[in-house]
């Protein structure tokens, strides 16, 4: 008992060293404040300009400068597809206060349930009222390397030439 604490003490004072010794130099973070999708969101969206991330990427949110989501539901969660409750509250947040760009991560999967597969009723709703960028005819210049520029992100139609211009400002698309 005593060889196992001491070997144990041995180490917690290495991992603690190590990790004190990487801030100390700067060569670690002391705390993580940034989001790549959070700055995307930060230099294309006017204050007061709904958006929304998921199924459930909470870095993603936490880190907008001017948030504005579109209603109570923040995250996409599996059991929604198994009450028609959720399912009705979550899209009608969607239609009351409807965001401009939406990021969807095709990728993701919560309790390994894909999100395309839980987010099905909600992809068939994007349909027709959202487009991607994959469907149009522009150049990807640069894209934040936290989601699928050309297949994670839907564009609400009514303000798609609107948004098209601020990406293609801000140096997006060409």
């Amino acid at each position: 008992l005593v060889l196992f604490v001491f070997l144990y003490m041995l180490f917690l004072e290495n991992n603690s060293f190590s990790k004190y010794y990487q801030r100390y130099t700067q060569k670690m973070p002391s705390i993580v404040n940034y989001s790549h999708t959070a700055n995307f969101f930060n230099d294309v969206m006017l204050k007061g300009e709904a958006y929304w991330v998921g199924p459930f990427q909470p870095d993603d949110q936490f880190f907008v400068e001017n948030p504005a989501l579109p209603g109570k539901y923040f995250y996409l969660m599996p059991q929604f597809r198994e009450d028609d409750r959720f399912k009705n509250d979550f899209i009608k947040q969607f239609e009351v206060n409807p965001p401009k760009i939406i990021i969807f991560n095709h990728q993701a999967s919560i309790f390994m349930t894909p999100a395309d597969e839980f987010g099905e009723f909600f992809l068939k709703w994007l349909d027709g009222k959202y487009f991607q960028l994959k469907n149009e005819n522009v150049e990807l210049l640069k894209s934040p390397s936290t989601f699928d520029f050309n297949g994670d992100m839907y564009i609400r139609n009514e303000d798609k030439s609107e948004i098209m211009k601020r990406l293609q400002e801000k140096g997006y698309i060409k």
